[in-house]
Order: C-alpha cells, then sequence, then structure tokens
C-alpha cells in the first residue's frame, strides 16, 4: 500500500513537472447533428426524397384499403349478396382474400422502405456533416468536433453547428451545380 502510494505521489510530481507545451489541453467544438438534419439544405433535400418515397407507398396501401371496404360493404349488404350467384360470391371472396395478402404485403414493404429511407437519409446527412466539420476543424486548428447530443453541456461559444450547416450548404450547392452541368 505504502509502495502504491508513493508511486502515485511521484508519477503526480513527474506529471506537474512537465512543461507546458507537452500539456497541452486538446481544441474542441461541438456540433447539434438534429440541426444538421433538419436545416440544412442537404437534410431537407433527404427528408423531402424521403417523403416522396414514402407518399407513393401510402397511396398504395390507401387503393387497396379503399378497395377492401368496398367489397366488405358488398359482404354487409344482404341483398347484394343474395342475388349473386354462389360461384360470384366464390370468386368475390378470392378477391377479397388476395385484395387483404396485397395490402398487408404493401404495409411491409412501407416499413421497409421507411426504414430504409432513414437509414440512407441519416448515413448521407451524417457523412455531409462529418465532411464540413473536418474543414472547419481544420481551418479553426481543432483536435476534434463532438455531437453535442453526446455531452450534458457545452459553452455556446464552442457551438460550430451554424458553421457546420453553412458548409454543408455550400457542398450541397457545388453538388447541385456539378449535376445541373451535366
Amino acid at each position: 500500500m505504502k509502495k502504491t502510494i508513493a508511486t502515485l505521489i511521484a508519477s503526480s510530481a513527474l506529471l506537474a513537472s512537465l512543461p507546458a507545451a507537452e500539456q497541452k489541453a486538446h481544441e474542441a467544438g461541438f456540433v447539434n447533428f438534429s440541426s444538421c438534419r433538419t436545416d440544412s439544405k442537404i437534410g431537407k433535400h433527404e427528408q423531402e426524397s424521403m417523403e416522396k418515397a414514402l407518399t407513393s407507398m401510402r397511396e398504395l396501401i390507401q387503393d387497396r384499403e379503399n378497395a377492401l371496404k368496398g367489397l366488405q360493404e358488398k359482404f354487409q349488404d344482404a341483398d347484394y349478396m343474395d342475388g349473386l350467384n354462389p360461384a360470384a360470391a366464390e370468386e368475390m371472396k378470392g378477391q377479397f382474400q388476395a385484395l387483404q395478402e396485397e395490402y398487408s404485403r404493401y404495409q411491409q414493404q412501407y416499413m421497409q422502405v421507411g426504414q430504409q429511407a432513414q437509414m440512407r437519409m441519416m448515413q448521407t446527412i451524417h457523412d455531409h456533416s462529418k465532411t464540413a466539420a473536418e474543414k472547419i476543424a481544420r481551418v479553426k486548428g481543432l483536435d476534434y468536433i463532438i455531437p453535442m447530443e453526446s455531452v450534458l453541456y457545452c459553452s455556446s461559444n464552442l457551438d460550430l453547428t451554424n458553421e457546420v450547416i453553412l458548409e454543408m450548404d455550400k457542398e450541397f450547392d457545388a453538388l447541385n451545380l456539378k449535376a445541373a452541368a451535366k
């Protein structure tokens, strides 16, 4: 025990005697990734793309749901069902079952498309925000930039979110100019 305490005291004395240059504090900045996702041009573009993909899937699901409701109403109309011959009633039941399966399949696809689109959007925004943060870190001489979501508190003068968003927007505009030139 005395040996451990002596070692700790010696280590502390050694660290205290190191020159200030060797004890350099690391420079850091912080970025609110959620704001990068919602406020940047690339974030808005990706969100819009995801919504378009999901909207077309919702329309397909709604069409199947309306067709199912129409068949269900016919099944509940006793006069209509009494007027059908047995073969027509069986055909209608077959259509109803096929529509239910299709409806269920579209709902599953909708969930998959939504998850994939969400993952793609988050990855794209992450990549763009990382590139922008790296540029800003080089210019400002920072050792690292940390997502604000990972810390409990940071001083507002260390918040680089707006700068990262501006850099992301510049990159987005440059990519759009290249695409338009093709």
